[in-house]
């Protein structure tokens, strides 16, 4: 049971809304899959498949690039490989990448009903 021992404040009083962009308002999971099957085989891998590579997905580049290389023991390896998934990821980090529908339409909603509020994406 969840026990609550100040109110939440009123949401006029809100200053800032913060918003985690990736996942939250836009679909980045296809070029994050294949940023990684890229460096896979910039690396003389074989890709591994969609499911998987998003199942790696969600604890940041360094650990999303380590899961899909099965963690090797020289950090070398790692360093590399993040550096060449940072160099394919900028130039094709929009090819598949969108916005979830409704996503703009709620910002704008939330901005429209608290203009005292800034709205933040992260």
């Amino acid at each position: 049971m969840i026990e609550r021992l100040q109110p939440l404040p009123a949401a006029t009083s809100l200053r800032l809304i913060a918003f985690d962009l990736d996942g939250t308002l836009i679909d980045s999971r296809a070029d994050l899959v294949a940023s990684v099957n890229a460096t896979l085989a910039h690396l003389g891998r074989h890709p591994l498949p969609d499911a998987v590579i998003a199942s790696y997905i969600g604890d940041g580049v360094n650990m999303l690039v380590r899961r899909a290389l099965g963690d090797p023991e020289h950090e070398d390896i790692v360093t590399n490989a993040v550096s060449f998934f940072l160099s394919y990821y900028r130039i094709h980090k929009l090819d598949h990448t969108y916005v979830y529908k409704g996503a703009l339409e709620s910002m704008a909603a939330i901005a429209g009903a608290l203009p005292d509020a800034r709205l933040a994406i992260l």
